[in-house]
């Protein structure tokens, strides 16, 4: 299954209910309780398949999460089954993205006693952010553009 092209999609389009249907899965509604101006989001996991996706305050699919890694209650996915390069390190990530002339940032830092580094691809409509914990790959976050 090909998640990218799932971005930017309706809550309520086919795809994504067949899916969480399929899956059993509840969407859980976050609204602006204290009013400080944040905007509603909605949110879905299937964490038996390592994946939560984040829908913003008019149902559409903006961020959509793939736990590389076990955490957080979220088993491990295999990214090349939806459709998402896995690299095995940061540099293998940076050396794929210049050999195809993509436009990509990347940087490091520690964050809760973990060495993080991190690698954005950028295409037209979306982003792929890949982030390595202790070296290790752990999250990749697919993300549309804003329009």
């Amino acid at each position: 299954m090909n998640l990218t092209p799932l971005l930017n999609k309706a809550l309520k389009s086919e795809e994504l209910i067949d899916l969480f249907e399929y899956n059993d899965v509840s969407v859980v509604y976050k609204y602006d309780r204290h009013q400080e101006c944040e905007e509603d989001e909605y949110r879905a996991s299937i964490k038996s398949l390592g994946l939560e996706f984040l829908f913003d305050e008019n149902q559409m699919l903006s961020t959509l999460f793939i736990y590389v890694t076990d955490q957080n209650g979220f088993s491990a996915a295999k990214p090349d089954e939806y459709g998402v390069s896995n690299f095995g390190s940061i540099a293998l990530a940076q050396q794929y993205a210049e050999e195809k002339r993509m436009k990509f940032e990347n940087g490091k830092a520690r964050f809760r006693g973990e060495e993080r580094e991190w690698i954005r691809f950028e295409y037209e409509t979306y982003s792929v952010h890949y982030e390595f914990r202790d070296s290790i790959l752990s999250l990749i976050t697919l993300q549309r553009v804003p329009a």
